[in-house]
């Protein structure tokens, strides 16, 4: 599937569009380009993957620069964060707000459960 704009895009092809990188992830097979992004981190003790991830949020984020050489885009998470703790068969729960994304929406799709609406009064 090519990659087109969001605003040219309807409901189904972005579900198809999830659904094609959920399958490569899932298969444990991963994606090739987030390989490319986060290979090196496995070298480096945690306290200096923080420093580094908050180091590159600055440039990528507030300066809005690209720099294919550390494998970042401008602005990479866009305006929203939606997760799927659904597929996991957990009915509700609070998706953990992530720093370095810096996005204002954080959606978390919970479980669908078959039950009646009562009305009350």
């Amino acid at each position: 599937m090519t990659i087109r704009k969001c605003d040219e895009m309807n409901i189904l092809d972005i579900a198809e569009f999830i659904n094609s990188k959920a399958v490569v992830v899932k298969k444990n097979s991963g994606d090739e380009e987030h390989k490319k992004r986060t290979g090196s981190a496995q070298f480096f003790p945690p306290f200096i993957l923080t420093i580094m991830l908050q180091f590159t949020k600055f440039i990528s984020y507030y300066f809005g620069i690209n720099t294919p050489s550390l494998g970042l885009k401008r602005n990479n998470f866009g305006g929203a964060c939606i997760t799927s703790i659904g597929s996991l068969g957990i009915k509700d729960a609070y998706a953990p707000h992530c720093n370095f994304m810096n996005v204002p929406v954080f959606v978390a799709l919970g479980k669908t459960v078959d039950r009646p609406i009562v009305r009350e009064g």
